[in-house]
């Protein structure tokens, strides 16, 4: 298993076909149905159901998505931390808003992190507060707004 497979896995999983991802790669679908197949066949268990509209997670398929998406989080982490030495912050950062607060907040904020931070790339994803913080909770995001519940 190498990093490589659990991104081409993760990635076909995100986008819901192999196909898919396999053009957002830029890679041949062949070659990514392979490098999945090789990991299915090193785990000894299918990871994915494949049918006309995409492919759906197997209870493994579940299992190894929850853990290589920490692992590629990790690994990205790692790599911005050690080329944090070398100059200006680069890298992804994740961030979840509010639908509200993506209306009043998320143009500008690109707009000011382009203009001051132009090697950092943002992600934007809206999403209601238990969203946010469960997506935080999973390291999915690296910040999230949210609101406080009375409950």
């Amino acid at each position: 298993m190498d990093i490589r497979q659990l991104r081409y896995f993760v990635s076909a999983v995100d986008v819901g076909s192999v196909t898919n991802a396999a053009h957002q790669l830029n890679i041949s679908q062949p070659a990514l149905g392979l490098q999945i197949r090789k990991l299915e066949d090193e785990l000894g268990s299918p990871l994915l159901t494949r049918h006309s509209r995409g492919v759906s997670l197997t209870p493994a398929g579940e299992k190894l998505y929850e853990h290589a998406t920490l692992i590629l989080r990790q690994t990205e982490r790692a790599t911005q931390d050690i080329r944090g030495f070398a100059g200006p912050p680069s890298g992804r950062v994740s961030i979840g808003l509010t639908p509200t607060a993506s209306l009043l907040l998320a143009a500008s904020l690109v707009e000011r992190c382009r203009a001051e931070l132009p090697n950092l790339a943002i992600r934007i994803s809206d999403g209601h507060g238990d969203q946010n913080l469960a997506l935080l909770s999973a390291d999915r995001l690296d910040l999230a707004l949210s609101y406080a519940s009375d409950d």
